[in-house]
């Protein structure tokens, strides 16, 4: 009787590893599903709000900042809320391309996020932000009415193209986005 129990009580025990490792399986197949879509694209996305973060202050004008409590736009709220989300990447993710159409079919932009990007993109965006919640007391709006908006404007490009330069995958990419950066930096 005994023997018969061992018997049951190992063939649920493979049983129960089986099912385990089709658990895993299952789980690591949806995952891979997931992963190769999302962390590009949400790091693309940051790329945009950090870019579009000083356009707010264009539009609104002088006189807005003024009469406001908060020196800053609502696009660096945004950049310092959500941007920094789109880093993280899971362990033993893949490398994810994506092609942008250039001005030219044969000029396209590859973008291409992997481990080391993503490493290198985190405190980019940590300190854009920090630079951004600094320059807010720094280089106040009302202090500096005839460039604040201009600078916050061009910061926010400069980051954006900085994390151009990261994900950049091929020349083309890499010389717009370094181009970019160069300008930006200039037109403070």
């Amino acid at each position: 009787m005994h023997a018969a129990e061992a018997a049951v009580t190992a063939s649920q025990a493979q049983r129960q590893t089986q099912a385990r490792a089709d658990s895993e399986l299952r789980s690591s197949a949806i995952h891979a599903s997931l992963t190769p879509t999302i962390w590009l694209d949400l790091s693309v996305a940051a790329l945009v709000l950090t870019a579009s973060s000083g356009v707010p202050g264009l539009a609104l004008g002088r006189r807005f900042w003024r009469r406001s409590g908060s020196r800053e736009s609502s696009g660096d709220r945004r950049r310092a809320s959500g941007s920094a989300r789109g880093d993280r990447r899971p362990r033993g993710a893949a490398i994810e391309t994506r092609t942008l159409p250039g001005p030219l079919p044969e000029l396209s932009l590859h973008l291409r996020l992997d481990p080391l990007a993503a490493f290198f993109l985190l405190p980019l965006y940590l300190l854009g932000v920090a630079g951004t919640l600094y320059g807010t007391r720094y280089w106040k709006q009302s202090e500096h009415p005839e460039n604040g908006r201009k600078l916050r404007l061009w910061y926010g490009m400069m980051v954006a193209a900085l994390a151009g330069v990261v994900l950049a995958a091929d020349g083309f990419a890499f010389l717009m986005a370094w181009e970019v950066m160069a300008l930006s930096a200039f037109s403070w």
